[in-house]
């Protein structure tokens, strides 16, 4: 979903709404940067979020080689705060 101000947001199951700062494509996945800098944010997000993640990322590797994200995974690192990737 994008805001007024045409940010990417997705939303907690508290509530809460995050915004993509940066997403990246490494060659081997995307990489999406969240506002929120804190672990475990995949558990947070609505399930509509997830869904919506997956989308941006399809459409990132879309651009970038043509082809779709196959079985998509969202993967956390503890040690790399509000980064999710989907390979």
């Amino acid at each position: 979903m994008m805001d007024r101000e045409g940010k990417f947001t997705v939303e907690t199951i508290y509530g809460d709404v995050l915004t993509v700062r940066h997403v990246d494509w490494t060659g081997v996945a995307v990489q999406i940067y969240l506002t929120l800098n804190v672990t475990d944010v995949v558990d947070q997000l609505t399930d509509e979020s997830k869904v919506k993640l997956v989308a941006l990322a399809n459409a990132v590797k879309e651009m970038s080689t043509g082809f779709r994200v196959k079985n998509p995974a969202l993967i956390e690192y503890s040690d790399r705060p509000g980064l999710i990737q989907i390979s």
